[in-house]
């Protein structure tokens, strides 16, 4: 955005995809959903946010003051593991995008101790928005899922090539991610839901909270936090 709150003359173009829209986003009062919450407000689209915690005390940017974001939005508290509730607000909010960043743990450490949980949240919590899609009457243009770049498993050389690389994630975090990147084609094939993955890697950026475990808040804290610099757990 510009100081003015126009969009940039590039990106104008936008409007005419989310302008007036539906737009449901899961997980939104996390790092990167709150981010595409904002940005789609900001296009003038109509947003439900679904999260399982929307404690107006949650750091999040959808609770911050200065951005009033949360009177901008319809806030809805739900599971995504949940099917009837998903399926509830996805036949009844006829959505025209999709946006799923819902999950239950975003990092390895936190899968490890609770891995039913995670394939439940990560892969089934996927597969309860797509099974709405298909059996709603108005379907979504566009089904987004936040996947990212651990359902390659280990990197062997010094990049991904998207179509030839092999997805062999084996981690918990991993496999569950993975089963839900299966299911976006597989929904798209089998039954013609216009499914968009992007598998993303590390992310950082204002509003990220998770200083405990995210690779880029936590050096920087671990730098700046304190009187003097602590060296990184390896």
């Amino acid at each position: 955005m510009t100081t003015s709150g126009r969009l940039p003359v590039e990106y104008e173009h936008l409007n005419e995809f989310f302008d007036a829209k539906n737009v449901l986003v899961t997980g939104g009062f996390g790092f990167v959903g709150g981010h595409v919450t904002k940005r789609l407000v900001d296009l003038g689209a109509n947003v439900t946010v679904v999260d399982i915690n929307t404690d107006p005390q949650r750091d999040s940017i959808m609770n911050c003051a200065s951005m009033d974001l949360r009177s901008k939005v319809l806030v809805q508290k739900a599971d995504v593991v949940d099917v009837n509730a998903m399926k509830e607000i996805i036949h009844e909010g006829r959505f025209h995008f999709i946006f799923h960043f819902a999950a239950y743990a975003s990092v390895i450490e936190k899968a490890v101790s609770a891995p039913y949980d995670t394939i439940m949240a990560n892969t089934m919590g996927w597969v309860n928005v797509l099974e709405a899609c298909r059996t709603a009457n108005h379907k979504p243009n566009m089904i987004f899922l936040s996947s990212t770049d651990k359902v390659y498993g280990e990197m062997e050389g010094d990049s991904y090539t998207e179509h030839l690389t092999p997805l062999r994630g084996i981690g918990v975090y991993d496999s569950a991610k993975l089963a839900a990147d299966v299911f976006s084609r597989t929904y798209h094939e089998a039954f013609g839901l216009p499914t968009v993955t992007l598998r993303m890697c590390n992310i950082y950026g204002p509003y990220d909270f998770n200083m405990g475990y995210r690779l880029l808040p936590k050096a920087m804290a671990n730098i700046f936090g304190n009187s003097e610099p602590t060296a990184p757990e390896l």
